[in-house]
Parts: structure tokens; sequence; C-alpha cells
């Protein structure tokens, strides 16, 4: 994941409109390394929340460069998001996680959990963690 982040942003820091000495240059630079990290985690991690990952990342990092030069780096972004989908497919099967709670019969339950959370929609009740409104509500009250 990082190397296929870095790879981008080499690919696409020669095209910057700006010169790596000056100050904007520098923070045209910083932008586009944090949107690649970001863009190619996100797609990587979490690939059912990022809809149109080629458009998003694009549009995020679309204003360094100048119009002469934005066909070829949509297309650098399009080659990159398609290589980090498919690392994404390959390392799927090991980021899969389970609930952690048993089912009636005592077997585990093979729902995936919600984003953050131990447990899945079915057995988020047992997380300690989170508080139900109505016990919030009448904490407060009190």
């Amino acid at each position: 994941m990082y190397a296929l982040s870095r790879s981008l942003y080499r690919d696409l820091a020669p095209m910057l409109t700006r010169e790596a000495e000056t100050a904007e240059g520098r923070a045209d630079r910083r932008h586009l390394l944090t949107a690649c990290e970001e863009g190619i985690r996100r797609l990587v991690i979490e690939p059912d929340s990022y809809a149109h990952p080629v458009r998003s990342l694009f549009r995020e990092i679309q204003h360094l460069f100048p119009l002469t030069v934005q066909v070829t780096a949509l297309e650098v972004v399009r080659v990159h998001v398609e290589a980090g989908r498919e690392f994404s497919r390959q390392l799927q099967p090991l980021l899969r996680r389970e609930c952690a709670a048993l089912t009636k019969r005592g077997t585990p339950c093979q729902r995936e959990p919600e984003s953050g959370r131990r447990f899945c929609p079915s057995h988020r009740h047992l997380d300690l963690d989170e508080v139900p409104v109505e016990q919030a509500a009448v904490g407060a009250a009190a």
C-alpha cells in the first residue's frame, strides 16, 4: 500500500505547476503526497466506502496541475487506482473480520462487525463501550 501511494506521488510530482524550491511548491507537494497516501489507504482498507476513487482522488489534486497535463495526470491516477483495487481484492480475505459474539447455539457469529466496532448490527447491544441513547438521557437528567 505504501509503495503504491509513493509510486503514484512520484509519477505525479513532476507534473506539478510550481517549483519545489518555493513555499507554495512545497505545500503543493505535501498536499499531493497526503492525498495520494489517504486515497490509496482508503481504497485498500475500505473499498466499499469509496464509490468513485479515481474521480474523488483526482478532484482533490486537480487544482495542482496545469490544464495541459490534467488528462495525463488523470490517466496516472486511473492506473494506480486499478492497481490498488487489485491489491485490495487480494487482501480482502486476510482483512475479513468476524463478530466477537456467539450465536444461541454457541457457534461464532459469521457476520461482519460494524466499522470500528467488535460486534455486528445484531449483537451491537453486547458492546459495553456503547451506551444506549435511553440510558444516556436518563443519566443526564439525574
